[in-house]
């Protein structure tokens, strides 16, 4: 009975790595193009809640070597890494900077938001920069300038994804980051392996910068507006991502009551080259 515990843990581990090895591949096709999630609902594959508890594709899925008990799944590898041996890295303090009104040419604004001179930042305004774009599309300063395509700004044009209540919570300040993948060679352990740059992205400070660890960490007030200006700064090529994810973006934000626009909403991920406004009000 001994032998045969064991030999069933063995295989129970053995199917959950191939579970999750085949939802990587599933996970690769799917961020580059390659299969939809309309393809994995045809296959059975997925439920219309997104669960996904099949055997040999859910390392949770109920197991034949474990009579109907989810399998669990491997244990990760310390690589000899003992407990509270590090010290725990503090989130990077982002300083925000102070935004002042100037005038606009949007009739229904009381004015933009001009960013500190020095950072060479466009201003924020009610109207996304893609409005402009749509209005002259060959004009270079509201196009990509990483793809030479599209526009520079991901909020979409128009009324629809103005900022909401622009002139009633104007911005008072304004942080500026990017999101961008890692720097080669960082660790999440001195004792682990080096991470590739395009198998983890997170955010780094400023334009147009490689992500950071640890990420950041933003301290505001409540009854103190804000403009989060993110760059994507991630690979153009879909496919250089390591099977990790699209290299479309878009912010969603807790604990706060914003407009829909500033709110991570579907389908207004936007692209490498790109920035998006996020007003927090």
């Amino acid at each position: 009975m001994r032998y045969l515990s064991r030999n069933a843990s063995r295989e129970r581990v053995r199917e959950a790595q191939k579970a999750r090895d085949n939802r990587a591949e599933i996970v690769r096709a799917l961020s580059i193009g390659q299969i939809s999630r309309r393809d994995l609902y045809k296959w059975g594959l997925l439920t219309f809640s997104g669960l996904a508890l099949k055997n040999g594709l859910s390392p949770f899925a109920p197991s034949a070597y474990a009579d109907g008990v989810p399998t669990g799944t491997p244990r990760s590898p310390l690589f000899g890494a003992q407990k509270f041996t590090q010290p725990m890295p503090r989130l990077a303090v982002r300083q925000p900077f102070t935004l002042t009104k100037v005038p606009s040419a949007d009739p229904a604004s009381n004015g933009d938001a001009a960013w500190p001179a020095a950072l060479g930042e466009r201003a924020s305004r009610r109207l996304s920069y893609h409005t402009d774009f749509t209005a002259n599309p060959t004009d270079p300063q509201f196009i990509n300038p990483i793809t030479g395509r599209g526009p520079i700004e991901g909020r979409p044009p128009g009324e629809v994804f103005a900022h909401q209540r622009w002139n009633e919570f104007f911005p008072q300040i304004g942080i500026v980051e990017s999101v961008g993948s890692i720097a080669p060679n960082t660790r999440f352990h001195p004792n682990f392996p080096a991470q590739l740059p395009n198998s983890v992205w997170t955010y780094g400070a400023g334009r147009f910068q490689q992500g950071q660890l640890p990420p950041p960490l933003i301290k505001t007030r409540y009854g103190q507006p804000l403009v989060h200006r993110i760059y994507n700064n991630l690979p153009v090529d879909r496919t250089q991502n390591n099977g990790f994810g699209r290299n479309e973006t878009q912010v969603h934000f807790h604990n706060a009551h914003n407009g829909a626009e500033s709110d991570g909403a579907a389908n207004t991920h936007h692209f490498p080259g790109t920035f998006y406004d996020y007003r927090w009000s």
